[in-house]
């Protein structure tokens, strides 16, 4: 590479105090469920709790664990409390790693649970009950890392193993559905058993393996379907009842068209919420105990709707679009009237005026319409600068978010921004993750050049101010393209990327992913492999694109080893590209604020250096 590219240190550090400015301006609540999350920078943090029917600017708090109550450094991924607060469960993980520890709240003391660190969860019932998964030493983890066993605390603090998954599936992980515990069994990425606790005993749900749980109502149990079952098309949701160990009376209560898919589903002892991709914008519906469906917020502003909460006096929801901010309601429901009201408007983390987010379809090389959102200032002159961000795999969907201070700040200032929903994701349903799976992986790579082609059609940008943005499979994703394809990009901005695709399954937990990418032991899956892997396939072409690789040091999902071989393939073949790896991080790659701002702004300056017109 040619060194460090903050040419114009004065010039960069006003772009990183805007920056720093726009995300410590935003609103440090978060609200996830029912609960609050603060975070105050270089200060202290604690979380709260709310109920839906007392979400507002009077709605009591109570705190549920505090910094002083875990170790410096610590991440509170998850907490749950009974009502007096004086028991609690809460998930916490080191360095941002994926790895946690169980931490257990009685007697109104917190102490970490003498346990294994691994991907634990757990939960807590109305009666003080805790339910958490763990380890009991470094042998009782599946090869995902995740927890082979699962514990019960009575309120006695009487604590018993309950179940315990074999070493060889993905792991096991417990949530709360309505007042009922249940046990989720993953078997494989796509398959999965469910388990319900009645009397202290575990019950399998009699349901498809490759269905996806969605809720429960007190008497009917409520799933998705990524398969045909009972006459029920793939992509329905259904609900069903048990009898004794079979499920009856199941019934279609939402069947999505072609262009739809479900996304989040809440499901009370009255009515169904649930939020319905429809080419990958969101549509808002209730259901109501006699059948009745309504939709509620349909606007044109409105592109993404996430249902955070509900229950019996309603539900509380988030609005956001690329270019409008969130915005938090609760809905209050009364028989068939629904009315809502704002309770947190996040604050603009740029000035969006003037800028659009547009939907286009690129036409991938099988003929398959693929769609994209751009975000762009009407009033620059195309093209423009443009950097895409995609991912492409695990059915991750890629949805048209806020798009939040640095990708506002890069659009105000001249650029333009892309989410590809290239194949690999589910904006419409399992098909769409299984048409780019294992030997067909290449799709997501056609795809993406389809995009890229389309932009460049459409007058919107060039293959000299376009630029790939992913992250760990995403970020693959974008490096594969490169390689394939570098003719077409002129830089690429991949963190905590898989770049070795013949030996992926000895690094990190990538034994887990065979099931998505195939089995590099497996000489047909192996030449596919070869034919995509970064590593194996990137050359010192010209025109060749950019590259800025980041990663931490302690990642635990994909592990830095492949960020460090692709560097150091990069340097061999004399192609400019810039490294960054921290220590601490996890997969994500930040452990604060600092981190994370430092590499909003390297990865955007990185993109301002590449991308221009020829």
């Amino acid at each position: 590479g040619d060194g460090f590219w903050l040419d114009d240190f004065d010039r960069d550090q006003r772009r990183m105090d805007r920056v720093s400015a726009s995300i410590r301006s935003l609103p440090t609540d978060t609200y996830i469920d029912h609960y609050v999350q603060r975070r105050r920078f270089a200060a202290s943090w604690w979380i709260t709790r709310q109920r839906a029917s007392q979400t507002g600017d009077n709605a009591p708090e109570q705190t549920l664990i505090a910094e002083r109550d875990v170790p410096s450094g610590a991440f509170v991924n998850r907490v749950e409390c009974n009502e007096n607060i004086d028991r609690c469960v809460a998930i916490v993980s080191m360095g941002g790693q994926d790895a946690s520890s169980v931490w257990l709240k009685q007697y109104n003391e917190w102490y970490q649970a003498d346990f294994w660190p691994s991907k634990s969860t757990g939960v807590i019932d109305a009666n003080g009950n805790i339910w958490f998964t763990a380890a009991d030493s470094e042998t009782d983890q599946t090869q995902s890392g995740y927890p082979r066993s699962f514990y019960q605390i009575d309120v006695t603090g009487h604590t018993e193993r309950l179940f315990h998954t074999s070493a060889n599936h993905i792991g096991i992980q417990v949530f709360e559905l309505n007042g009922q515990i249940v046990l989720q069994e993953w078997l494989t990425y796509s398959h999965t058993r469910y388990w319900f606790v009645h009397d202290q005993q575990l019950h399998a749900l009699p349901i498809q393996s490759s269905a996806v749980l969605r809720g429960f109502d007190g008497s009917r149990w409520y799933a998705t379907l990524r398969d045909t079952w009972r006459d029920h098309s793939a992509e329905t949701l259904v609900s069903f009842r048990m009898d004794g160990s079979i499920a009856s009376d199941v019934k279609a209560v939402f069947v999505p068209n072609d262009s739809q898919t479900i996304d989040t589903v809440r499901v009370t002892n009255d009515r169904v919420w649930l939020s319905v991709l429809e080419d990958v914008s969101s549509r808002l519906f209730v259901i109501d105990a006699t059948g009745d469906r309504q939709e509620l917020f349909a606007s044109p502003d409105i592109r993404y709707i996430t249902l955070e909460y509900a229950d019996e006096d309603g539900a509380i929801v988030r609005t956001e679009s690329p270019v409008n901010p969130p915005v938090q309601y609760r809905i209050q429901a009364r028989g068939d009237q629904y009315q809502h009201t704002e309770v947190a408007r996040a604050l603009s983390g740029f000035d969006s005026d003037g800028m659009v987010s547009e939907q286009y379809f690129a036409t991938s090389h099988d003929g398959t319409l693929i769609p994209y959102f751009i975000v762009r200032d009407e009033a620059q002159q195309t093209p423009q600068p443009t950097v895409m961000w995609l991912y492409g795999g695990f059915s991750m969907n890629q949805v048209p978010k806020y798009l939040g201070p640095a990708g506002g700040l890069w659009v105000a200032e001249g650029g333009s921004y892309v989410v590809a929903n290239v194949r690999g994701g589910a904006e419409y349903g399992a098909e769409w993750h299984r048409s780019a799976l294992r030997r067909n992986k290449r799709l997501t790579i056609e795809d993406t050049i389809a995009v890229a082609d389309d932009l460049v059609q459409r007058g919107l940008t060039s293959p000299s101010m376009l630029g790939l943005h992913g992250a760990s499979n995403g970020g693959l994703m974008a490096l594969a393209t490169a390689a394939i394809a570098p003719e077409k990009f002129a830089a690429v901005a991949a963190a905590a990327p898989l770049t070795d695709m013949l030996n992926f399954p000895e690094l990190g937990v990538g034994a887990t992913w065979i099931e998505e990418y195939g089995d590099p032991k497996n000489p047909q899956d192996s030449a596919v492999l070869r034919s995509y892997s970064p590593l194996h396939n990137v050359t010192a072409a010209s025109p060749a694109p950019a590259y800025f690789i980041s990663v931490a040091a302690n990642d635990d999902r994909v592990g830095p080893e492949h960020a460090r071989r692709f560097a150091e393939r990069l340097d061999c073949l004399g192609l400019n590209f810039y490294y960054w790896e921290v220590t601490q991080g996890g997969h994500s790659g930040v452990s604060n604020y600092d981190d994370y701002e430092a590499r909003q702004v390297m990865t955007y300056q990185f993109f301002q250096r590449w991308l221009k017109e020829e």
